[in-house]
């Protein structure tokens, strides 16, 4: 799946966020009408990670990879759900890397490799790859949130410093934003400053 077709899914999720039951129906049966149903069953996926129903997500990736085991969508989120709750590490980073190999210019997958690299205690390897998302997509302060964690878990807290703050500046009244405050109370006073 390009950048293109990837760009279109998203819109297309976020215009069946109201309906995203009936949505997932529809990618259900279309999936039993194909006989590789990659696509159909990662949109099923992506329905049931939104809605967040987080181990029925992971079934239907797994599906996905049982089925084209190089299948960056599938592979990229089901890294990101193991990183998240910090299960299965060495299964994420794979999956991370996989999703990296297909799609390699992709600020989501980059981001997602990286974040397995922070919560495998290796933020120095996290570091470019956000910095290349923060690139990438200037826009998303989720990047820039990630970089910031990175330097401060890697002891730079000057730098870890200035891009929790841009990203705070970028989503101010966001959940994550408290997220970003307390990674910012973290840095110690003399680097504060």
């Amino acid at each position: 799946m390009d950048a293109r077709q990837l760009q279109s899914l998203v819109e297309f999720l976020d215009e069946a966020a109201g309906r995203s039951n009936e949505a997932r129906a529809e990618f259900e049966a279309l999936a039993k009408r194909q006989a590789k149903p990659v696509s159909a069953l990662t949109m099923s996926g992506m329905i049931l990670m939104t809605q967040g129903q987080t181990d029925l997500a992971k079934k239907k990736f797994e599906e996905v990879l049982a089925i084209d085991p190089r299948a960056a969508i599938a592979s990229n989120n089901l890294a990101w759900m193991h990183a998240e709750v910090g299960e299965d590490l060495d299964t994420a980073l794979k999956l991370a890397q996989t999703a990296t190999a297909q799609a390699p210019e992709q600020p989501e997958m980059m981001d997602t490799l990286g974040w397995v690299y922070y919560k495998k205690n290796l933020p120095e390897l996290a570091i470019p790859l956000f910095a290349n998302s923060v690139k990438k997509d200037p826009g998303n302060a989720a990047y820039h949130h990630h970089l910031g964690l990175a330097y401060l878990k890697a002891g730079r807290s000057d730098q870890a410093r200035a891009w929790l703050q841009l990203a705070l500046t970028k989503n101010p009244d966001t959940a994550t934003a408290q997220d970003v405050k307390r990674a910012i109370a973290e840095i110690p006073p003399a680097a504060r400053r």
